[in-house]
Order: structure tokens, then sequence, then C-alpha cells
């Protein structure tokens, strides 16, 4: 680790330092003695034939549920799978009439299906004539809403277009149009010293404005000099 970050105390001199009696402490030993491990020491807690009792429970445990985990997985608590003997061994004329009555119950069962699917299929081909029959006519109707739809809308822009016509010459419109451009003030009007009126107000003498450009003394100075 460096040390560059910390300050300089004896600065770099060319000859022998005279001997003082100042000691730094980053210069002592810090610890000189080692720290050894107790034997009984009360952190763990657990003495050493504990401790190896517990481990062979638990590794006898832990053997346990692996048999039990493999005998269920092979469908025999352990032991390996495997064909089981028969009391007596089956003769060929039993087998062959065995697989032969099995033979007979398969194709029973399919035919038995086809006929289930056949009686199925006939029965949605008349629900499927009768569902084409009503999703035409819902066609048609649908087509018929969409048609008189687009007509109203076309009918509705063609008045607007009129209306527009009518009313966007100022010459020819009488009646002003709701929402339309409304003549506003100008906003010069809105001023704190706005311009005089066209009427003339009657003035007195004591009449003060807040405006030395409009005061008295400076029209009267402007009609005296100015002018």
């Amino acid at each position: 680790m460096t040390t560059s970050h910390r300050p300089t105390f004896e600065t770099r001199k060319g000859r022998d330092l005279q001997p003082t009696s100042i000691v730094h402490s980053r210069s002592i030993a810090a610890h000189k003695q080692l720290k050894y491990r107790k034997v009984n020491n009360n952190t763990t807690g657990i003495n050493q034939d504990d401790a190896k009792e517990k481990f062979n429970e638990l590794k006898k445990d832990l053997i346990q549920r692996e048999k039990l985990h493999y005998g269920d997985k092979q469908g025999d608590h352990g032991e390996p799978l495997r064909i089981k003997d028969q009391d007596q061994e089956e003769t060929f004329e039993e087998r062959r009439r065995r697989v032969a009555s099995e033979i007979k119950d398969l194709d029973d069962s399919s035919e038995e299906e086809e006929e289930e699917e056949d009686s199925d299929d006939s029965e949605e081909d008349g629900s499927d004539s009768d569902s084409d029959d009503d999703e035409a006519e819902l066609l048609k109707e649908l087509e018929q809403i969409k048609k008189e739809r687009a007509k109203a809308a076309e009918d509705e822009e063609l008045r607007k277009r009129e209306l527009e016509v009518m009313n966007s010459n100022p010459l020819i419109n009488i009646t002003p149009i709701e929402g339309g451009n409304k003549i506003r003030k100008n906003w010069r009007q809105d001023k704190v010293f706005n311009f005089k009126n066209n009427q003339e107000k009657s003035k007195t003498d004591d009449d003060y404005v807040n405006d030395l450009l409009r005061s008295d003394f400076h029209q009267k100075f402007l009609n005296k000099y100015v002018k």
C-alpha cells in the first residue's frame, strides 16, 4: 500500500540526522504477540463427540432417503426393475386367443368411434348450412347499414360546404356565423396612458394627470417654445 498521501515529517537532507527522542506512532510495532485459538471455545457450543454422532445420524438419514427416492422411481422399493415371474407359463394357444380377443375389442371400439364421427359430421353439416344462411343475412344487413351511414356522412359534408360558401363572403352573409371571427379590441386600447377620446371633456384647473407628456405644463411648454 502506498504512503504517498501521508505528510512528510522529516524533509530529505544530504547529511546525517542528529539523533532525537522523537518517535512517531507510525514507526512503533502495533502487535507483538500472536493470538492462539482456545481449546474450549464457548462460541462453538458443540462437543466433538456430539458433532460426530450428529454427522453419522445425518448420513444414515440421507442414505435412507436416497433408497426411498430411487425405489419410488423404479416402482418397487429398493429393488431394480425386472419382469415378474408368473406361476404358470402361458401356452401358445392361450396367447393367440388373448391377442385375437384384444384385436377384436380394438376393432369394435374403432368402428363405434367412426360411427360417432360420421353422425357428428352430418349434424355439423346441417348446422353449418343453417349458420351459413344466417351469416349471409347478417352480412347483407351490415352492408346496408354501412351504405346508409356513408350516405348520411356525405350529405352532412355537402351541407357544411354549402354553409361555408354562403357565409364566407361578408357582403352576402347577413347573419353572423356562430363561433366565427369576432372583432376584438386592439391591445393598444388597454394601455394605462391611452390616447384621448374624440370628445372634448371639460377641464378644470384642478385636473391632474399622472403623465408628464400629457400634463398642462408640458403642453404649455410645447406651445411656447416648440411651435
